[in-house]
């Protein structure tokens, strides 16, 4: 019975440690995503060397801001609440920069994206290491490193499959409509806003996983 309850309970804090490690699934989407739009940004906004570097560069000035203030919240409210609030932040930050119709606003949404990065580097871990068995500690908080990097390989995997659907929709170049605008002639947009997915998935799995024991206690 013993051996039973441990596996169940196991079991129970490996998904814990998988939903708050969907947090770093998104820090790296986030971050390598941006590199499948340098080009086509650049070039509808007009941006010179500087200017796009700042583009690129925002999401680190919202991450910063992100870490100072990651543990002062999650010790006032709680480590899932916080979690919850990075969530909305990465969701704001795909659906604002898809729509974004100038630089300004794509920054804007890019430093709100930042401060989702942030709050997650820093909460998404300490959420695991504090619902997880000491036994076990370690090894599922690599879970969280283990998520950045797979983040990393999807953004570069769906910026690959938006720029061939591009490329093979080219006889239809006459078509217009949002679809058209996201996903063909502006599709920097799709890939920035194909973060809403795992964002949304993200939000609503936080709802099925307790608050961390540690700040109860």
């Amino acid at each position: 019975m013993n051996n039973k309850n441990s596996g169940e309970n196991l079991a129970y804090v490996i998904f814990l440690s998988a939903v708050a490690a969907l947090g770093g699934f998104l820090f790296g989407y986030a971050t390598a995503v941006i590199s499948g739009t340098i080009g086509n940004v650049a070039t509808q906004f007009g941006l010179n060397d500087v200017t796009t570097g700042w583009y690129v560069g925002f999401a680190l000035v919202g991450s910063i801001a992100g870490v100072a203030i990651a543990g002062k919240l999650s010790d006032y409210f709680g480590r899932k609440i916080v979690l919850l609030l990075s969530a909305v932040m990465f969701s704001m930050s795909a659906i604002g920069c898809m729509f974004s119709d100038s630089i300004s606003a794509l920054v804007v949404y890019r430093i709100i994206g930042g401060l989702g990065i942030g709050v997650a580097s820093v909460i998404s871990p300490l959420y695991i290491s504090e619902v997880s068995v000491a036994k076990y500690r370690g090894t599922l908080v690599t879970l969280y490193q283990l998520a950045i990097t797979i983040g990393f390989v999807v953004a570069y995997l769906v910026n690959y499959a938006i720029n061939e659907y591009t490329s093979g929709a080219v006889e239809f170049s006459q078509s217009t409509g949002w679809w058209w605008k996201i996903m063909i002639s502006e599709n920097w947009r799709g890939m920035l806003g194909a973060e809403t997915f795992p964002a949304l998935l993200f939000f609503v799995m936080l709802f099925f996983i307790p608050e961390s024991p540690r700040w109860l206690v």
